[in-house]
């Protein structure tokens, strides 16, 4: 039979399936029925065109090994078609989820990643073994015991209790500043920031570990600096003595640590009380907080560098008010705050901690 070259355009031309009917309706793709291509009504012998032209409608509706697939057409020939709709898998459809994801990466490389990155974690050394899996450096801290540490960078993972105080000047002492320091001040009074820190097993070393802290002026630059320091790990004390010029010294610690709430106490090696605290969390603040800053200080007694050292340390956390409550002797290490009470108190929770580097 014989038709002219607009029969046959009419024929071979898909049709563009309307968008109507429920969602499920739409997405089953359209009828074999449906396409132009081929008419139910149309006699057998005069299917010859279904596979004329651009690869036939007949043929997009088949797979490469002959079987049939109503209403699914390969995306690429749906395209070339115009006909988006006729593409029932969804992965071809308008809107639908490419087999490789997005960025080229299929399912199962985003899952061998992860996977790969599991076990990373899962073999890494835990609390003091990782002594043994980092290359060491042994010295001999000034309480004679020999320590290994581990070369920086130090990561850590912490719970750390802050207080926040506000002293006069006068007060704070300074015999660990540089000459060419400065304390932080506003109308006379500056800040001071005392930290009680447990951390645990998962990071590089695990001790705890209580310290006074300021705000210093170095060459018009703004620092922290660390005066008073103590923690129950010799590896910390020697490590932070040699690499940071941090006077770390070792005491004992004593309490509940492992949650937020905090009752816990320190004391020198010669039994002296450093201090006390009770904590108790009040109100509890979304998401996690970067802590960025670095650390100046200054060789001290003890220390064969005569040099400042400057630290990064970086650091977020999730972050709990509330109110604490210190005991400090008067004529302990920390007495300039015997009888005071903080200004501020936090909790950081989940702390991730690089020190160094």
């Amino acid at each position: 039979m014989i038709r002219s070259g607009l029969e046959r355009r009419c024929y071979e031309t898909p049709l563009r399936t309307p968008r109507t009917g429920s969602r499920a309706e739409r997405t089953a793709g359209p009828e074999i029925s449906q396409v132009r291509g081929r008419r139910d009504d149309q006699p057998e012998g005069s299917r010859h065109h279904a596979r004329s032209g651009r690869a036939g409608t007949r043929a997009s509706l088949q797979g490469s090994s002959g079987d049939q697939r109503p209403g699914i057409l390969d995306g690429a020939a749906a395209r070339r078609r115009g006909n988006l709709y006729a593409a029932a898998d969804p992965r071809q459809r308008r809107g639908g989820v490419h087999p490789r994801g997005r960025g080229g990466r299929s399912r199962a490389d985003a899952d061998l990643v992860r996977e790969k990155r599991l076990r990373h974690v899962r073999s890494r050394p835990q609390g003091a073994d990782v002594l043994q899996s980092r290359s060491e450096v042994t010295v001999s801290p000034n309480e004679g015991a020999d320590a290994a540490y581990p070369p920086a960078p130090w990561r850590l993972l912490a719970t750390v209790w802050v207080s926040l105080w506000q002293l006069p000047r006068t007060l704070v002492p300074t015999d660990a500043l540089g000459s060419e320091a400065r304390l932080q001040t506003f109308q006379d009074r500056t800040l001071v920031a005392t930290a009680f820190a447990d951390y645990r097993s998962g990071g590089d070393l695990v001790y705890r570990e209580i310290l006074a802290a300021v705000r210093v002026r170095v060459d018009g630059r703004t620092y922290t600096h660390v005066p008073r320091i103590w923690v129950d790990l010799p590896a910390s004390v020697a490590g932070a003595r040699e690499m940071w010029l941090i006077p770390k010294e070792l005491a004992r610690f004593s309490g509940t640590f492992g949650g937020v709430a905090l009752s816990a106490a320190a004391d020198t090696l010669e039994g002296c009380r450093i201090a006390e605290i009770a904590f108790q969390p009040t109100i509890a603040l979304p998401g996690r907080w970067p802590v960025r800053t670095e650390l100046a200080q200054w060789a001290f007694a003890g220390t064969a560098s005569s040099k400042r050292a400057l630290t990064k340390v970086r650091a977020s956390a999730r972050v709990s008010l509330g109110t604490a409550a210190w005991t400090i002797a008067p004529d302990g290490p920390l007495g300039f705050l015997a009888g005071r009470s903080p200004s501020a108190s936090v909790c950081l929770r989940d702390v991730t901690l690089t020190f160094g580097g």
